[in-house]
């Protein structure tokens, strides 16, 4: 579909799972999710293996919801891997303010474009049942490739869980507003002064880095890890600290970032009380970025009826 032309549709696929997905349509409009939403994921099994989907097209508009990585079946359903969805637009990425994007534990989004603007609610760490508590959650949102602005209208991280979420940044992200749910925590990566490096194309990229990502931690080398979308971080030169990005995992060792890199928060909501006790929540947002605004929506403690819930 490399020549087509127009605008296409994809709508109602739900839980794909059938391994890789590579669709090239650089001249055209994607739609995704224009009478239904559709969801990508992964099994869980021995090979532990990840769903990778690519899009790219001349523009790509998200019309309805999108999961990654989400669980398949009925109840807590079977458990899943890990999921790399790539969005790639020669003019734009957009999502109208009804369609939620969902990034559930072991979910990666790579967004490349010219510009990014998301009216919907981008949920990282969301959960699908109720055992899922005290599990950890791990996700990461990549826009390195994004050459100008990268707007979210709303981001919510965490879910009545420790979800921990990654987003690779690119000059300038804007977010309207921030939802920090209990102990979540948000790392904002910020590029370093001469943008971020490109690996060369065959070099093999890494997979199942979920299960991996204990060893990776405790690894002391000087070296970078690669994404997904052959990206590494420059580490500063003899420095003791490094950052490992991982399909479900940032890790922060803060390297400067660049003089112009900028992180805008209108309005950060969070039930979290910051003190360490039985029964309390601690989140934490991070960022090497040069300059961080909260705007005048300030920030909020919440009192949410779920705390009560969860302890009772």
């Amino acid at each position: 579909m490399k020549d087509a032309v127009g605008t296409y549709t994809l709508s109602g696929l739900r839980n794909f799972t059938g391994g890789d997905l590579d669709v090239n349509m650089q001249k055209a409009t994607l739609r995704l999710g224009q009478f239904n939403g559709n969801s990508f994921t992964s099994y869980k099994d021995a090979a532990n293996r990840t769903t990778r989907v690519d899009f790219n097209a001349k523009n790509i508009s998200i019309d309805n919801f999108v999961e990654i990585n989400n669980r398949v079946g009925s109840g807590a359903g079977r458990k899943a891997s890990s999921t790399v969805l790539t969005l790639q637009a020669s003019e734009g990425i957009t999502s109208d303010k009804n369609a939620e994007i969902s990034l559930y534990d072991g979910a990666t989004l790579n967004l490349a474009s010219n510009s990014v603007k998301l009216m919907g609610n981008v949920w990282m760490g969301r959960l699908q049942y109720v055992g899922a508590y005290l599990a950890p959650s791990y996700s990461t949102i990549n826009t390195s490739k994004v050459t100008g602005e990268v707007n979210f209208n709303h981001l919510t991280v965490g879910d009545k869980n420790a979800a921990q979420a990654g987003i690779i940044a690119s000059n300038k992200t804007h977010i309207g507003t921030l939802d920090l749910w209990q102990s979540a925590g948000l790392n904002i990566i910020a590029p370093p002064e001469g943008g971020y490096k490109d690996k060369p194309n065959n070099t093999n990229s890494q997979s199942g880095a979920k299960n991996d990502k204990n060893e990776s931690a405790k690894n002391d080398k000087q070296e970078s890890s690669q994404n997904n979308s052959n990206t590494q971080v420059i580490n500063p030169p003899n420095s003791g600290q490094k950052t490992e990005i991982q399909p479900t995992q940032v890790i922060d060792g803060p390297f400067a970032g660049g003089k112009n890199t900028v992180v805008n928060i209108n309005r950060i909501n969070t039930n979290a009380d910051g003190t360490i006790r039985v029964g309390g929540y601690k989140a934490s947002l991070t960022t090497n970025a040069a300059h961080l605004h909260i705007g005048k929506g300030g920030i909020n403690l919440v009192q949410s009826s779920r705390v009560g819930r969860f302890f009772n």
